[in-house]
């Protein structure tokens, strides 16, 4: 019994840092897009939350979830596109399903303003 109490409070932990990550990546893309205010302080909490999650122990289902999370911050952070794509392309080995996945989420639109009000290169 206290294994799987542990294993809880474990996904909770992964799940709390990845939640709190979408959320301040959220804000950060809805703000860019919106006004074209860049506060980089919540990119940086963002990736913090997500590389802290990393650290903990989860499913590889969790883990590219996490992966694709540190891909669209990192993207967003300017960095070498070879850098963000390869982190992309780690989550759907790990979890291949995603790439069936359909990419109609609504913040998806959000994230996509902002990376063209960045001039940021966004995925073929």
């Amino acid at each position: 019994m206290n294994l799987i109490v542990i294993s809880e409070n474990i996904t909770n932990g992964v799940d709390k840092a990845l939640i709190q990550s979408i959320h301040r990546f959220m804000i950060y893309c809805k703000r860019v897009a919106d006004d074209g205010s860049e506060e980089s302080i919540l990119l940086d909490q963002a990736f913090n939350d997500v590389d802290e999650a990393m650290q903990l122990p989860a499913t590889s289902e969790k883990r590219a979830q996490l992966l694709s999370q540190k891909a669209h911050i990192v993207r967003m952070q300017r960095k070498a596109a070879s850098e963000w794509r390869s982190l992309f392309r780690q989550a759907s080995c790990l979890d291949p399903s995603r790439v069936l996945k359909e990419k109609t989420d609504p913040w998806r639109k959000t994230e996509q303003r902002a990376l063209k009000k960045l001039n940021i290169l966004s995925p073929a």
